[in-house]
């Protein structure tokens, strides 16, 4: 709350910059972050070199965004609300939307998370338009999703954001928005319990675009309305309708990857109620949907199929799509998803009793436990590998790795707890203490009931051992202490519970039979035999089961495939045959006509040969005749152009000597200032014609080499001596007469100016004329000094307000755009359109 608290002191100094004041908030976005796939690191370093630009921006934001995904399910969100303040307080500057607004979404999003409600509501409050609608439906949404039941006070305060949401996205005529609004209404109803009403406002949508004709969104809600349609067993008929509904959609659109991830979702709702095989075909069908669209993101699909022959006990293919999980991962450099496939390798090698290999990948998974690793699983994972170097006969390493381990990470759950001390436990049973191994299976046991009491719910995930593993554990121990009747506690007391796996009954049996044996109670003791045997048998033969009939299924596979290829290379054999039989008789026939024909085509084409040189002798001689009378006005025009330059050089050079003698006849000051000013324009000029009459391209000037000169021409007039340095920094570009002409008068009066005015009393100065591309479609011309200053030199000038005016002009001329800036020296920048400029 305090972080949230400092923001809100932080933004309410900026409210004069507030996006809401002077840019309409337009989005094209949702209420979702963008999906981001950048390598943060080397984000972080291009944000250190960054300006203080929209580019800066889109970094941060994107910085925000990978943070926000990486650790939503983490307490810490720290990083991700300083780049996104960052990100805000910069798009304020810069007056830039999209930035603001993504921005105000990630914060928005933060502090929801931290149910920091104020903060969140702070941020809507700055926003305005479309943006205030998007933020509206974000909290609306974080109430819809809270867990809770349908009537939980809770999920109806969505209904206080819902209706101002549709208010103002009415009001602002957003058809976007306005069925977002929709959307959300239905998915509250759906939290509300009242499905009817829910899926009535998305076929309101879905009529709107069949309406419409756009079939894209129609396909897109279908999907949405079978994702989000409460997944219950009674309804799943229905999402698999609707699901198919989008994927036919996008299929007759030619949209091969759209279709293949909504048949993902569908895949997934099969997955949800254990329909294992209509799931396995669904998310092959999307790799091959994916594939034909030319995806290469592929692993998220392989951890799904995974799983399901896993679940199925096909351990073969389960270890076969884990490989290509990894393959695709490493392929894609997704290093943060890594853990996970390595400890799904870990669990299928130990399944396969591959301890070796399922060691590498569990160590491989606890090394990166830096990385989108829950608590439990990596704890589970932890226990596993300890097991598997017990196993090994390492032991004591074992002990040691557990030891160094919770030092680093410590454990936050009770379940976590309950499987560090049970691995403990394993160790010290393994070297032969056995008092310290009953102290930390004792242990076990208190940190069960603690589950028990507190939850039973927790008794079922997929990551701990509570229940009939712990205790199996602890009886084990006591078994092989010869201490059976503790044993056989243990035993009966995991096989109260429920959820007993077969396997685990086995053993559980077997010991509860040992401990019975030893306390006399035979009968007892060999019911429980008989069950043990009984179960390993039905077990032996359902593993062995599953075995051949994979043996049968590949034996098949095989066999079927051999018998097409032998089919198909018959059918080809055959095919060739008649094709060339058939090819036999055609050709024979083709032959004698061909020869005909070929013969009379012949014969014309001599004639028509002969027709056509003599009419391409004419033509050749009529166009040699025009050719060289295009050859000769091509020179005429050249010389001629040539001469127009002189005699304007030398008209130029005329006026500049009247100019002279002028001033040589006239006393006053500011005459004389005045005439010499001019003189240098008309020299500007002359110059330019000058150059065109030296080169053979008479429309364009070299800007390098003229202003150079022009430079060298002024600095011999003014003698600024070599206190003050001119520095000229020009691209090798060529202009047209039309813009080099006012370019070259700017840079004269500027520089006039700057050499006459900036320093006075033979003050030291620098002066750096510029001539550089500034975007792909303008260049800016910049001519600075660190003189005295615009006001002190105007107060100096002998014919004040001229200059900047005739500047102004020629800028306008060009349709450049004019700034003149003063403060320690002056600067002048005439920014033009490059649309004329060539390289040279």
């Amino acid at each position: 709350m305090k972080s949230g608290i400092l923001f809100i002191l932080f933004l309410s100094c900026m409210t004069t910059l507030a996006p809401h004041h002077g840019m309409a908030q337009n989005t094209n976005g949702t209420i979702a972050l963008a999906d981001v796939s950048e390598n943060p690191d080397q984000l972080k370093i291009q944000l250190n070199t960054s300006k203080n630009d929209t580019n800066k921006v889109k970094i941060l934001i994107k910085l925000a965004t990978l943070e926000w995904l990486s650790s939503k399910d983490k307490p810490q969100l720290d990083s991700c609300l300083n780049f996104a303040r960052e990100s805000m307080a910069l798009s304020q500057q810069l007056h830039y939307t999209y930035g603001f607004t993504e921005s105000a979404l990630v914060l928005c999003k933060v502090y929801l998370h931290r149910e920091d409600i104020n903060s969140a509501t702070y941020v809507l409050q700055l926003t305005s338009g479309e943006e205030r609608v998007r933020l509206l439906l974000l909290m609306a949404e974080h109430y819809i999703f809270m867990d809770a039941s349908p009537d939980d006070k809770n999920v109806n305060q969505a209904e206080k954001y819902l209706t101002p949401a549709r208010q103002l996205a009415d009001q602002i005529h957003s058809e976007k928005w306005l069925i977002e609004s929709q959307i959300a209404t239905g998915k509250f109803y759906f939290a509300k319990g009242d499905l009817a009403k829910g899926k009535s406002y998305f076929f309101e949508v879905i009529r709107h675009f069949q309406a419409k004709h756009d079939f894209e969104q129609e396909a897109h809600w279908w999907s949405d309305l079978g994702n989000y349609l409460p997944g219950m067993n009674s309804n799943y008929a229905e999402e698999m309708q609707y699901f198919q509904h989008s994927i036919d959609l996008y299929l007759s659109l030619g949209n091969k990857a759209e279709a293949a991830y909504v048949m993902g979702d569908m895949a997934g709702t099969a997955l949800y109620v254990r329909d294992l095989d209509r799931a396995e075909q669904l998310y092959l069908r999307k790799i091959a949907l994916l594939k034909a669209a030319h995806k290469e993101k592929f692993y998220t699909t392989y951890t799904r199929l995974t799983d399901i022959y896993l679940a199925k006990g096909n351990l073969e293919k389960a270890l076969e799509y884990a490989l290509l999980t990894l393959k695709n991962m490493e392929l894609l450099k997704q290093n943060a998803l890594l853990p996970d496939a390595y400890a799904s390798l870990g669990d299928i090698y130990r399944q396969l009793n591959e301890i070796d290999e399922s060691c590498k990948y569990y160590s491989l998974c606890l090394g990166h436990i830096d990385r989108n690793l829950d608590n439990l699983k990596l704890f589970f994972i932890l226990r596993c590998y300890v097991q598997n170097r017990i196993q090994q006969g390492k032991a004591a390493g074992a002990l040691s790795y557990i030891q160094e381990f919770i030092s680093r990470h410590p454990a936050e759950f009770v379940s976590s707890n309950e499987m560090v001390a049970d691995a403990m436990a394993l160790c010290y049973q393994a070297l032969g203490k056995r008092a310290l191994a009953a102290e930390y299976f004792q242990q076990v046991i208190r940190r069960d009931n603690e589950l028990q009491v507190a939850d039973k719910k927790t008794m079922q995930g997929d990551f701990n051992i509570g229940g009939p593993e712990a205790y199996y554990d602890v009886a084990n121990f006591y078994a092989n202490g010869k201490q059976f009747g503790r044993s056989g506690f243990y035993a009966s007391k995991a096989l109260s519970f429920q959820h007993v796996t077969p396997v685990q009954e086995m053993n559980l049996r077997q010991l509860k039979a040992s401990a019975d044996s030893a306390s006399g109670n035979y009968r007892s003791a060999y019911r429980n035999h008989l069950r043990s045997d009984a179960l390993r048998d039905s077990i032996n033969r359902d593993q062995q089961m599953k075995r051949i009939s994979f043996l049968k299924i590949q034996f098949e596979t095989a066999q079927k495939e051999k018998n097409i290829a032998l089919l198909q290379k018959e059918d080809v054999i055959q095919r060739k045959e008649l094709e060339q039989s058939a090819q036999t008789k055609l050709f024979s026939i083709i032959g004698i006509v061909a020869m005909i024909l070929v013969a009379g085509v012949l014969f014309s084409l001599y004639r028509l040969k002969n027709l056509k040189n003599r009419q391409l002798e004419a033509q050749q001689s009529i166009i040699n005749a025009k050719n060289v009378s295009l050859e000769q006005l091509v020179l005429d025009k050249e010389l001629l152009v040539k001469e127009i330059h002189h005699r304007v050089k030398n008209n130029l050079q005329t006026v500049i000597s009247l100019l002279t003698s002028q001033m040589d006849t006239v006393s006053n000051k500011q005459v004389t200032s005045a005439l010499q000013e001019s003189l240098h324009r008309v020299q500007a000029m002359a110059m330019i014609h000058q150059k065109l009459y030296n080169t053979t391209n008479y429309s364009r000037v070299g800007m390098s080499s003229y202003l150079s000169e022009l430079v060298d021409y002024l600095k011999e007039a003014y003698h600024p001596g070599n206190q003050v340095r001119i520095d000229l920094v020009v691209e090798p570009i060529s202009l047209d007469l039309a813009l080099a002409v006012p370019i070259g008068l700017i840079v004269n009066e500027a520089l006039s100016n700057t050499l006459k005015y900036a320093f006075p009393n033979g003050a030291a100065g620098k002066v750096k004329i510029s001539l550089l591309e500034k975007t792909e479609d303008s260049f800016e011309l910049q001519i600075a000094d660190n003189g005295v200053g615009l006001v002190a030199e105007t107060s100096h000038s002998a014919t004040p307000g001229f200059g900047l005016p005739l500047i102004g002009g020629l800028a306008e001329e060009i349709g450049g755009q004019f700034s003149i800036s003063s403060g320690l020296g002056t600067i002048v920048t005439i920014l033009f359109a490059s649309y004329s400029a060539t390289r040279d």
